[in-house]
């Protein structure tokens, strides 16, 4: 039995990496919003980010708008995400291994935003939680539209058939969570993923 040939395959069961994009990356680039410190005064302890889709449609307050500003429609949208969190006991999964009744790796979430000078419309909005970034496994929450996660990305797609966002999925509130972190935390009172 080739000795070095195992040991290589399991360093790198799928082989090499052919092509990693890092959220430090996306911030850089601007595709993500990091919005931590307004959600750390909301009460959620961990780092939380905003996809530009979310950030520009619903906190960058749309030019002849009234009575709206940024500051305020980003705390709306964390104060409601905090909201959402707080229910994830109710939405536990009822039976073992994380695979029962009520698992999510989506937490769905609205809130009202008023894009012009009628009244508020609901607006849902879905929060995964997943490792910070390929080198930090520390929990990290991103703040997407309901669809975002569920297209295909162009550049990776057409080849692979990667990028899609099924990955790295962490059950809210269940018991399927990446090692160290034990389940049923809350971001809201511990600094452990829930």
């Amino acid at each position: 039995m080739n000795t070095e040939h195992t040991h290589q395959h399991d360093a790198e069961p799928f082989g090499p990496v052919v092509y990693s994009y890092t959220r430090a990356q996306a911030v850089a680039d601007g595709f993500q919003v990091e919005v931590t410190k307004t959600a750390s005064e909301a009460g959620i302890t961990f780092p939380v980010f905003l996809t530009r889709s979310v950030f520009d449609s619903f906190v960058a307050v749309p030019p002849g708008v009234t009575a709206q500003d940024e500051a305020g429609r980003l705390w709306d949208m964390v104060w409601m995400l905090r909201f959402a969190i707080r229910r994830i006991p109710s939405l536990a999964p009822t039976g073992g291994e994380g695979q029962g009744e009520g698992t999510r790796s989506r937490l769905p979430f609205a809130l009202y935003v008023r894009n012009d000078n009628r009244a508020a419309k609901l607006v849902k909005l879905i929060a995964t939680c997943g490792p910070l970034d390929l080198d930090d496994p520390q929990p990290a929450i991103t703040v997407m539209l309901p669809d975002e996660d569920r297209r295909p990305r162009p550049s990776l797609s057409r080849r692979t058939g990667e990028g899609r966002g099924e990955g790295n999925s962490v059950w809210w509130g269940g018991d399927l969570l990446p090692t160290p972190y034990p389940p049923k935390a809350s971001p809201l009172d511990s600094s452990l993923c829930w």
